[in-house]
């Protein structure tokens, strides 16, 4: 079905063709597991034709703060509540965690809190046995400052972000100047890893495969 695009109805008489788009998703590395024998290799390339990772919630840093901000906010609207905030020592807590029920955990508990929690900050205390538990309190680290997670600097003098005025310096629409600030990125990684795309595509925090697909649109 997947390489022909046809199907055969039980019953039928005759073929039928089928204009569908296949979007699939699993929580394991499926080269790893094709290696490995466990998962079929010819379904395998037939899937991935446009790989896309999304690294666990764990792994992405202050995110988790603005994913609860997010969420406070909607469920607080929702109840007719002051918006309800996170006291320091909470926001600590909440970004040592490892969140193995991702962005659906994080989701409920801060449904949970605009429940329960009666006044309109969300201190340490409020959080259940499982978060506390998970992490280690006595050496849970500063939450960090914008300064100290935002990516280099396209230009000099510090991080600036990008903006219609930088596109117009450049003579660039959006297309061609993220095509060159990736450009720019995939070289940098490739010199770095002197050619090694494995460890290229570690240093961008993307998959191989990715890297690769991303060298041969360049014709490289």
């Amino acid at each position: 079905v997947l390489q022909e695009k046809e199907i055969e109805r039980v019953g039928g008489v005759g073929i039928k063709k089928i204009d569908v788009r296949i979007v699939a998703a699993t929580n394991r590395d499926l080269e790893e597991e094709v290696a490995a024998g466990r998962f079929r290799e010819d379904l395998f390339y037939r899937l991935n034709v446009i790989p896309l990772h999304l690294p666990p919630l764990r792994e992405r840093g202050t995110d988790i703060l603005l994913l609860c901000e997010h969420f406070l906010k909607r469920f607080s609207e929702k109840d007719g509540r002051e918006l309800l905030l996170l006291s320091p020592a909470t926001r600590k807590v909440l970004l040592a965690y490892a969140w193995p029920g991702n962005v659906r955990e994080l989701e409920n508990l801060m449904r949970r809190l605009c429940i329960l929690v009666e006044g309109d900050t969300v201190t340490s205390h409020d959080l259940p046995e499982k978060v506390l538990e998970g992490v280690d309190i006595d050496t849970l680290p500063e939450e960090p400052q914008p300064s100290t997670y935002l990516p280099a600097s396209y230009g000099q003098g510090g991080f600036s972000w990008p903006t219609l005025a930088t596109l117009k310096d450049h003579e660039q629409g959006l297309k061609e100047f993220l095509e060159t600030v990736e450009n720019r990125l995939l070289d940098e990684a490739l010199e770095q890893a002197d050619g090694v795309k494995n460890q290229a595509a570690e240093l961008l925090g993307i998959k191989r495969t990715t890297l690769i697909e991303k060298l041969r649109k360049r014709g490289l």
